[in-house]
């Protein structure tokens, strides 16, 4: 996937209630990105020494405390991260155009990764503790059953933790299949 796809996906996947903040923060990073006072910034972060994934990344971490000091606090949180990661996306185009370096899904992936932990990081979040929670999340929401403190006050003192049926070996089409065939 080219990084003009990502962006263009991600852009299109903003929940109506935050589009118009994620368009102003992209049009500000995007400004301090490509503005002649700031752009020689840019290329420098880019052309640092080291890995690419992470130059990038943690160069977007520091526009987006950037964009957020300037907007003295106001800019939506929510907007943080999907708007960091368009810019990512869009800086990786750049390089992909000026430098004639090809930029792979992977680096993309993992400048994202290296951007939101240095965000994380920033706000006194610990990324670990964060993604362990975020995947808790998403396993309960695809149907699992509540991890970690969820779990154990859902149960009586001393009880084991029941195993989740959706993950014992069948899923719940299977399951489906196999009562319309009987």
């Amino acid at each position: 996937m080219t990084p003009n796809k990502v962006a263009s996906q991600l852009a299109d996947s903003i929940p109506k209630e935050f589009q118009e903040a994620f368009a102003r923060v992209v049009q500000a990073g995007m400004k301090v990105m490509f503005s002649e006072q700031t752009h020689s910034l840019m290329v420098e972060q880019l052309q640092a020494e080291g890995d690419i994934a992470q130059n990038i990344g943690k160069g977007v971490a520091s526009l987006m405390g950037l964009l957020f000091e300037k907007s003295n606090g106001t800019m939506p949180q929510e907007v943080m991260i999907p708007a960091g990661i368009y810019l990512i996306a869009k800086g990786s185009e750049f390089i992909e155009q000026i430098a004639g370096q090809e930029v792979t899904p992977d680096v993309i992936a993992e400048a994202t990764d290296v951007f939101v932990e240095t965000l994380l990081g920033s706000a006194g979040v610990d990324p670990q503790k964060f993604r362990k929670s975020f995947e808790e999340g998403a396993a309960e929401a695809e149907g699992g059953q509540p991890k970690g403190m969820l779990a154990s006050a859902e149960r009586e003192p001393g009880q084991p933790e029941e195993p989740d049926e959706a993950t014992e070996g069948e899923t719940p089409e299977e399951e489906a299949q196999e009562e319309e065939m009987e």
